[in-house]
């Protein structure tokens, strides 16, 4: 296990040096044909820089586990994200709309939707979405994959809302 003091810091730069007398030399090695390259020994992938095969090889040391789930992570602020996916807090709110979010990251692909950019195009017609996700949704129709059934008629959907508003009819009430 890598020491807190030894993950790699912040900024851009490092020093491998520091990596290894942290770490046992064994796992890092170069390739001795291309001096450009850096395989690590324990999977054998080969980096182009010291900065990447730093990077990963700490996923090799997870030393941060989830109490929760049986989830690890090499790093500490990977973890304190990942704990959001246990609770229901969700910090990161779009100034547009009412929606928020548990990362950063799901929020900047929610403001594609608002931005009218659509740059994932349908696999099977000309139509453009916003997110890969909302592509996928969309592949589904294609593919007949209804993942949300009706109790009542059996009738199958493709989106939990789709189902949500097809029950309405069971119940001779007009959609909200």
């Amino acid at each position: 296990m890598l020491p807190i003091d030894a993950l790699p810091p912040e900024e851009d730069t490092f020093d491998i040096e520091e990596f290894i007398k942290f770490n046992d030399e064994s796992e890092i090695t170069t390739d001795l044909d291309n001096s450009e390259n850096f395989i690590c020994k324990v999977c054998k992938k080969i980096f182009k820089t010291k900065k990447a095969l730093w990077d990963h090889s700490i996923y090799h040391n997870l030393q941060f586990k989830c109490e929760q789930c049986d989830k690890a992570f090499a790093k500490k602020s990977l973890l304190n994200r990942h704990f959001r996916t246990h609770s229901e807090e969700r910090p990161f709110e779009c100034e547009m709309c009412e929606k928020s979010f548990k990362t950063t990251d799901s929020l900047t692909v929610h403001l594609r939707c608002h931005s009218g950019v659509k740059t994932w195009k349908c696999d099977y017609c000309p139509k453009m979405f916003p997110t890969n996700y909302s592509r996928q949704v969309h592949h589904q129709r294609h593919l007949k994959i209804c993942q949300f059934q009706c109790d009542e008629c059996k009738r199958g959907f493709v989106t939990k809302i789709a189902l949500e508003i097809h029950s309405y009819t069971h119940e001779k009430k007009s959609f909200p």
